[in-house]
């Protein structure tokens, strides 16, 4: 209601925000195909794979120093480490 209040913050101009935010014509929101929509959840279900696999590495990057172990940050270096055990 920021947009629309005038003056100081009090009751009155809160309803006068109000009922000028009202009168204004609402925006539109286009309707997505099914192809946009398909895409999205595409788009969606890869970064929910990425947030698990980059959770399952630091997870592990913060057990292995309890044996012993040191792992490398880098994607290059945690394959070329997995690739030599």
């Amino acid at each position: 209601m920021v947009a629309f209040s005038i003056g100081s913050k009090n009751d009155a101009g809160d309803a006068r925000a109000i009922w000028m935010a009202t009168q204004m014509p609402g925006k539109s929101v286009a309707v997505e195909t099914e192809a946009q929509q398909a895409a999205l959840a595409l788009h969606r279900i890869r970064q929910q794979k990425i947030k698990f696999r980059t959770m399952q590495r630091n997870c592990l990057r913060g057990l292995l120093p309890e044996y012993g172990e040191v792992m490398g940050k880098s994607r290059q270096l945690w394959t070329r480490q997995f690739r030599g055990a």
